[in-house]
């Protein structure tokens, strides 16, 4: 079996670049031209002004918080022991 592809990271300043060609034509298009999902671009474009403040190097708005940390921790702990 194949290894899981990676996940593609995008910094700030490609991102805001995609933002700014979807402002001037259409996300469709700039989701197009810069070869990603029109999600990413609906996505970024919603999430302007956090990405407008961060480090134009950093790959923004990557990781979500623990639904229920409790069981995360729990499930990790559990990892480490088996």
């Amino acid at each position: 079996m194949a290894p899981p592809a990676k996940r593609t990271e995008y910094e700030a300043r490609f991102k805001l670049k995609v933002i700014a060609c979807a402002n001037s034509t259409n996300n469709c298009a700039a989701a197009r031209d810069y070869g990603i999902s029109e999600k990413f671009v609906r996505d970024w474009k919603k999430n302007e002004d956090t990405i407008n403040k961060m480090a134009k190097k950093k790959c923004a708005l990557r990781h979500s918080k623990a639904q229920w940390p409790e069981i995360e921790e729990y499930v990790n702990e559990w990892n480490r022991e088996h």
